[in-house]
């Protein structure tokens, strides 16, 4: 296997995986809390709401964005693993 190919696999691994743990950040951070909220309590009492939940942000960023690095981090070799499989030479 040529240099190259290796550093273009490997940055390969690097953008998938980021683009994963990022979309999962997301929805874990951001949406799945707002859903929630949404479901629990009603759109309009949320729109009315002071602060619109975001005490809940306080704890479900920084929490999604620990599990989005560790996602990050399993994710990368797997990636290039598979990536390593396919022979395009």
């Amino acid at each position: 296997m040529s240099r190259v190919t290796a550093v273009l696999r490997g940055f390969g691994a690097i953008l998938v995986s980021a683009i994963i743990s990022t979309i999962g950040f997301v929805l874990l951070g951001v949406f799945l809390p707002v859903w929630a909220m949404i479901l629990i309590y009603g759109r309009q009492n949320l729109q009315d709401a002071p602060a619109h939940g975001g005490v809940i942000f306080l704890a479900t960023v920084p929490i999604a964005g620990a599990l989005a690095l560790c996602g990050f981090l399993v994710l990368r070799p797997r990636v290039y693993r598979r990536l390593s499989r396919y022979r395009g030479d």
